[in-house]
């Protein structure tokens, strides 16, 4: 247990908006809990679950097309060396896609389940900032892709 370690002991330290955190701690490793859905994995068992109740693979294949524009968006965008390495094609991040693509899912096969399935997928951009995974920029992409990426499914417009 890398938390598990004597000396001070912060949850979240502010000084991980701006810079990234180097050293796990309990808070973090509970925040990092919350980003655990977004994984592609697990979001894709939640977007297959969704695509079945739905009798549609218009799900499925928001998903895949959002996954391969971020994939392509960190191969294509790098980024001058920011003290810290990991960073420079992290751009976009893609759980914040996963998340705001799986919330509108979500979203679309239950509406009320649309509040908090929004709700996780803002959680999970500042968790991922607040953990140290993502700067600001790369959850705002990852946002903004999935915002542009959703409206080309018609989710919301049911037949």
């Amino acid at each position: 247990m890398p938390w598990a370690h004597f000396g001070p002991h912060h949850l979240i330290e502010v000084a991980s908006v701006f810079k990234p955190q180097t050293e796990p701690t309990l808070g973090g490793t509970l925040v990092a809990l919350w980003t655990y859905p977004a994984s592609p994995f697990i979001s894709g068992l939640i977007v297959l679950f969704c695509a079945w109740r739905l009798r549609s693979v218009v799900p499925v294949a928001l998903w895949v097309v959002a996954n391969v524009v971020e994939l392509i968006g960190k191969l294509v965008v790098s980024r001058p060396s920011v003290g810290e390495s990991g960073f420079s094609d992290s751009f976009p991040s893609g759980h914040t896609v996963r998340a705001f693509v799986t919330a509108a899912i979500v979203a679309w096969t239950w509406r009320r389940a649309g509040f908090p399935a929004f709700a996780w997928a803002v959680g999970v951009a500042c968790a991922l900032v607040a953990i140290g995974d993502h700067v600001p920029t790369d959850v705002v992409g990852g946002a903004l892709l999935a915002a542009a990426v959703i409206p080309l499914a018609g989710i919301g417009s049911r037949a």
